[in-house]
């Protein structure tokens, strides 16, 4: 018997946790010295933690649980995820108006392709496009009325709005009655003046990058390093002026922790000047360039830490309560160690997958996106 399995939690109470069967089983005192015994099967059978103990092994408890790599993904599975594809993404330019200083293709990092100031061309477009059609509208498509969201990626995707408005021009003259599409897209908002009566005519998601405020948001400068700041600032209070209801439905903030800002600070601004609790993410830990790790660890900002401190302040608790480090580990908990839940409804049809990995490194092959 593995004495290893057995876990004291702090108030003392002993449990035994079974790889097999992802569930946590308390474990008595007299059982706890029945597994740190090397005999515990040749003492007396009659003894009733012995037999649980039999039963417990009998049943495959203390089994290690071992991982299936499943290789042979079938064709026709791939084609039924294509036919109900949620989500396209395509990068319509590597172009950028603003060289953040920690941006994930800029110089803490080198695992990116290398980026050429290209845009993307619509005959590209258009040739994935014609071939996803007839999967969508086949009997491989289950769903009906499904919504494909159709996300514009960068670099900074209005620096080619062009191509955005002929695929979504090219999409809708499609007239797809299965279908129905929706567009998303990121922006640092430098040129949504110019462009947002567009996206509120296609009732864009729209998610705004900003880090706070004026001195939270210092990493954010354009090619000649001066701050956007100030220009952002100005074209979402447009935006919010001019179409208010589309701006409450639509409009989303995402911020970057560093060491200019904090989780209370991006919180405090944002919501505070246009009503939205922003997404708050930390600094891309991987590929980064070790020469340079010194000056990255000088400005990175642990996510955790940030919301543990956030939530000191009484009035931001509401806003934080599910961010903090014992909220953050209890989800770790569940979803690695616990067999009986579920990340969303359809897990629930995944049974037949249990147990079974497929080496993409993602979901199973084009069922939620395809870049």
């Amino acid at each position: 018997m593995d004495k290893s399995l057995l876990i004291t939690t702090g108030h003392q109470h002993r449990y035994i946790y079974s790889d097999a069967l992802r569930c946590f089983l308390y474990v008595p005192e007299k059982m706890v010295a029945l597994i740190e015994r090397k005999d515990v099967m040749a003492t007396d059978k009659d003894d009733y933690y012995v037999r649980k103990l039999h039963f417990l092994e009998k049943h495959g408890f203390f089994e290690k649980r071992e991982t299936v790599f499943q290789t042979n993904y079938p064709e026709e599975l791939v084609k039924r995820n294509i036919a109900g594809l949620r989500q396209l993404l395509i990068e319509v330019t590597d172009r950028c108006n603003l060289e953040c200083e920690y941006c994930g293709y800029g110089k803490f990092y080198s695992n990116y392709d290398k980026r050429e100031n290209n845009d993307q061309s619509f005959d590209n477009v258009k040739l994935l496009i014609d071939y996803l059609v007839p999967l969508w509208c086949s009997d491989y498509n289950t769903s009906h009325g499904n919504v494909v969201t159709i996300g514009f990626y960068g670099g900074e995707p209005l620096l080619n709005m062009k191509l955005v408005k002929e695929t979504i021009n090219y999409v809708e003259s499609l007239k797809l009655s299965n279908l129905t599409f929706s567009y998303n897209t990121t922006t640092n908002a430098m040129l949504l003046n110019r462009y947002m009566d567009y996206l509120v005519e296609k009732d864009f998601h729209l998610l705004v990058s900003l880090d706070g405020g004026e001195h939270q948001s210092g990493y954010r400068v354009d090619k000649h390093g001066k701050p956007s700041f100030s220009r952002v600032i100005e074209n979402v209070r447009k935006l919010k002026e001019t179409y208010p209801d589309y701006f409450e439905k639509r409009v989303n903030f995402n911020s970057v922790l560093h060491n200019l800002n904090s989780a209370e600070e991006c919180y405090s601004f944002i919501y505070g000047l246009f009503g939205k609790s922003p997404r708050i993410a930390q600094l891309n830990i991987t590929g980064l360039i070790p020469e340079r790790s010194e000056e990255f660890s000088k400005m990175f900002n642990d996510r955790v830490n940030s919301f543990d401190a956030a939530l000191l302040h009484e009035d931001l608790k509401e806003a934080f309560i599910m961010e903090d480090s014992h909220s953050v580990n209890y989800h770790s908990m569940l979803m690695r160690y616990i067999g009986n839940r579920y990340a969303n409804y359809l897990d629930l049809f995944d049974t037949c997958w249990e147990d079974r990995y497929i080496p993409t490194g993602t979901c199973r092959p084009f069922e939620r996106k395809l870049f």
